[in-house]
């Protein structure tokens, strides 16, 4: 069936378009009867106003979109709704697209958002990406692009998020107060800053204490169980010293702790294990997993807020700005070999 318009109910009304327009939105020069006669025609005609030809004309966008690694990831699913707990209410709409970490799949996102010209896009970057040319098309169009949780630097974006060398400093630091010194890191992949920066706080933890660092140690590990399962299985067989893991990340650090399970090692008696990101399985799972929290909600608020900013001053004031997050060290069962149970925020 053929949509509605405005024209098609002046058509019938006997009024101009212009007349149909000022009655839909509580013109008060309209009369009282003029409008109901009009909205009795608009609904039988199961009328809705164009929202993308209001928004052209008005040369007000209120679309944003957000590109994701994967939705049902916690974090990423929290701040998600935390942008849109914050700009809805203000009449923004959000498109959410996954990238499923693919180059290209989060280069056609950019492009069709930018297509569909959103008034906003926030990223979280792919760990597949190595060129910036995309973030840069966003720029040039004059639209503001805030990255947050994995960031590259762009000028002229913003970003919002976390301090992972004090989060992976933490957890170390953590481990090594429980009596571990021969801590194993789940290192995720070094083309995102996030985990350079878990590795050096891993790094700097050690050598504050006097520990040295082993390059075996260090193992590469992708972001998922199987592949924390896989790594962990491998090395614990072959290296019997080690005491505690460090994971750069929480599925990584789940794998783990299965592959402990299934070699009869006892968590954390044996080695003590701590996560990152503090998703929500974490405190779900049979031994309760130490976890980094990242604040996502407040990641999410603080975007939201630089977004709003940049829309309201963007014609006068270029806004770029980058704010970094304090995180926290969240304690459970997976990490704590001494008796004392203990954690540093009620979760």
């Amino acid at each position: 069936m053929k949509r509605a318009t405005i024209y098609d109910i002046s058509k019938i009304v006997e009024v101009n378009p212009s007349t149909v327009s000022r009655a839909l939105k509580d013109d008060p020069s309209i009369s009282i009867q003029t409008k109901e006669r009009i909205r009795e025609v608009a609904q039988s005609l199961n009328y809705h106003p164009n929202q993308v030809a209001s928004q052209l004309k008005s040369g007000k966008r209120r679309i944003v979109g957000v590109i994701v690694p994967y939705i049902n990831h916690g974090l990423f699913s929290a701040v998600i709704d935390s942008l849109e707990s914050c700009l809805f209410p203000l009449g923004y709409h959000v498109i959410i697209c996954q990238s499923h970490e693919d180059y290209r799949k989060e280069v056609q996102h950019v492009t069709n958002l930018l297509a569909n010209q959103v008034a906003g896009i926030f990223i979280s970057v792919s760990n597949s990406v190595t060129k910036y040319n995309h973030y840069e098309q966003i720029v040039q169009h004059g639209i503001p692009l805030i990255f947050f949780d994995r960031s590259v630097a762009v000028p002229g974006t913003s970003s919002v998020t976390v301090n992972d060398y004090q989060g992976s400093y933490m957890a170390t630091q953590h481990l090594i107060e429980q009596g571990c010194s021969h801590i194993v890191h789940l290192q995720g992949s070094l083309q995102l800053q996030i985990y350079q920066d878990r590795l050096q706080g891993y790094i700097q933890a050690l050598r504050d204490h006097q520990i040295p660092v082993r390059k075996n140690y260090v193992l590469p590990c992708h972001s998922n169980i199987e592949q924390g399962k896989k790594v962990v299985l491998s090395v614990v067989s072959k290296e019997t010293a080690i005491d505690g893991i460090c994971s750069s990340s929480d599925p990584a650090a789940l794998g783990a702790l299965q592959a402990l399970t299934a070699l009869k090692v006892k968590v954390p008696e044996q080695i003590a294990i701590t996560g990152y990101s503090n998703e929500l399985f974490t405190q779900l799972i049979e031994t309760p997993l130490t976890s980094i929290e990242q604040m996502p909600r407040l990641m999410g608020r603080e975007a939201a807020h630089i977004f709003l900013d940049y829309d309201r001053y963007a014609s006068r004031i270029p806004v770029t700005i980058q704010k970094c997050l304090e995180p926290q060290l969240v304690i459970r069962t997976s990490s704590m070999r001494k008796n004392k149970m203990f954690n540093h925020r009620n979760l």
